[in-house]
């Protein structure tokens, strides 16, 4: 008997517990930016009022199911990824983000073609990314300083043309 009433109390405290609620994605398996909590948000302008910046979103879709979206604005170029179902699953938290910064530093590599707006740009965004991780624990990374070109060959020998309508 006193084993069916502690076995109704756990079923009742469990039933009265509330789980925690996760968020949908829409018909295409993305979910919206604003399901992620403030504190899975992290952003950065690299210059005041412009439209260049980064960011990394990441949310969490079941238990020890997280998803991420990143977002780069250059001068030069830019890029984006939505929180979807589409992409890969991290475990926890921190194992997202990491994997962002991992992601986006790798955009943020110094090239001998880079003008000066574009490197500052990129500095910017390596702080940024530095700043993420020691909010997370981790140690960032250090990339290259720059990637190193590829020298194309000393002479190009011409190839002759073959005119397949000739006869041989």
């Amino acid at each position: 008997r006193e084993l069916l009433v502690a076995e109704r109390e756990r079923l009742t405290k469990a039933s009265t517990e509330p789980t925690p609620a996760y968020p949908k994605p829409n018909e295409y398996g993305v979910y919206s930016e604003q399901d992620a909590k403030p504190e899975d948000r992290f952003k950065t302008e690299f210059k005041k009022g412009s439209l260049g910046g980064a960011e990394i979103t990441v949310l969490e879709i079941e238990p020890n199911k997280w998803i991420v979206s990143t977002s780069t604005r250059f001068n030069e170029s830019g890029g984006s990824s939505p929180l979807s179902t589409a992409g890969p699953k991290y475990g926890s938290r921190e194992e997202a983000i990491a994997a962002s910064v991992s992601f986006l530093r790798q955009g943020a590599i110094d090239r001998p073609s880079d003008n000066r707006t574009f490197l500052a740009q990129k500095k910017k965004m390596r702080k940024f990314l530095d700043d993420v991780s020691s909010q997370i624990g981790t140690v960032p990374a250090e990339p290259p300083a720059e990637v190193t070109p590829v020298e194309p060959p000393a002479e190009v020998t011409p190839v002759e043309e073959v005119n397949p309508q000739a006869p041989t």
